[in-house]
């Protein structure tokens, strides 16, 4: 089978077959997210999600950051939504290498930030508990079960969407 290139989470459509969801917002004072990582909002700021386990996902950045005041600049997000499927590579723990079986389908999953690559890829090793923040639906175009670091297509669970309200 084939190894699957490291590439950025995309949206992909919603469930109806629409395209995704993207709001303007104001940026954060400082931040250096980049297009493809996954950002929240704090006191009405866009900033970028500070861990695996962050307590609420608004979405995905849809553009770069740009490192200005609290403000002074929009940026736009693809919005987490539970009929919004997104594209991303899945890996396992500390982002290696991971063969996609058909296990893995239709699983909760946790999210890993890598700091290196300014990426977020989705962790094989964690299926259940409290670190899991997507649902996995189906192997994405171009992929296929065998495949090393296949993209999945997945979704947010609602419990860690921002605007859905979280407890």
């Amino acid at each position: 089978m084939a190894t699957i290139t490291k590439a950025d989470i995309a949206p992909v459509r919603t469930l109806h077959g629409g395209p995704p969801s993207v709001q303007e917002v104001d940026e954060g004072a400082s931040q250096t997210f980049v297009k493809g990582e996954m950002v929240n909002m704090v006191s009405g700021l866009l900033t970028e999600l500070s861990s695996d386990t962050g307590s609420t996902i608004y979405g995905v950045a849809a553009d770069d950051a740009r490192n200005g005041t609290a403000g002074q600049y929009k940026c736009g997000v693809y919005m987490a939504d539970p009929n919004t499927l997104f594209e991303a590579n899945m890996l396992t723990t500390a982002a290696a290498d991971y063969v996609l079986t058909q296990a893995d389908l239709g699983t909760p999953m946790a999210i890993q930030r890598v700091t290196a690559d300014s990426r977020v890829y989705l962790n094989a090793a964690t299926k259940a508990g409290a670190n899991v923040r997507v649902f996995v639906h189906a192997v994405a175009k171009n992929s296929l079960v065998g495949d090393t670091n296949a993209r999945v297509l997945f979704s947010f669970m609602p419990n860690w969407i921002q605007q859905l309200g979280t407890s």
